[in-house]
């Protein structure tokens, strides 16, 4: 068995880091009103409480994406030069049985949600990045499972999941 390429790896490694924070943001707040309160607020403690939810949310997220791209690339699935977007790679790992169908749709909403906030009032962007980093937890969860069973079976070293 053979390690898989740095890029994969070191997203690998990342990821647990950033799981863990966006949990331990989230548990920071008795629910979504709560939340938005402080993402509307003008002091700028509850807007510090807010940016630690919102970064690792986007981190994971994009992990997600580029794990997909770099893992279609390393199969040979696509071509490194390819430009792809994440909803075409999502959707890659699904016709090749990497993940569900479901979870694709659920991983691709929550991509172009991310994309979407940008855009969005502060109280509407509150209220949706709220429910999408709840949302987003067990979605890397099982992202990751399929993942790395993924590249166990094409031959790579795999790391263990951290409980």
């Amino acid at each position: 068995m053979t390690k898989p390429p740095r890029a994969i790896r070191t997203r690998l490694a990342d990821v647990p880091r950033h799981y863990k924070a966006l949990g331990y943001a989230l548990e920071q707040f008795g629910g979504e009103e709560e939340y938005v309160a402080a993402a509307t607020s003008t002091d700028p403690r509850e807007l510090a409480r807010v940016y630690a939810v919102e970064r690792p949310f986007e981190l994971l997220e994009n992990y997600v994406i580029e794990l997909a791209h770099l893992g279609l690339v390393e199969t040979g699935t696509i071509g490194a030069e390819d430009s792809t977007t994440g909803r075409e790679d999502l959707r890659s790992l699904a016709d090749n049985d990497v993940i569900t169908k479901t979870l694709r749709d659920r991983l691709v909403e929550l991509h172009e949600l991310r994309n979407q906030l940008v855009h969005e009032y502060p109280d509407v962007k509150a209220h949706r990045l709220y429910a999408a980093s709840t949302a987003l937890l067990p979605l890397v969860r099982e992202f990751m499972s399929r993942y790395l069973t993924w590249l166990s079976d094409l031959g790579f070293e795999v790391p263990r999941p951290a409980s």
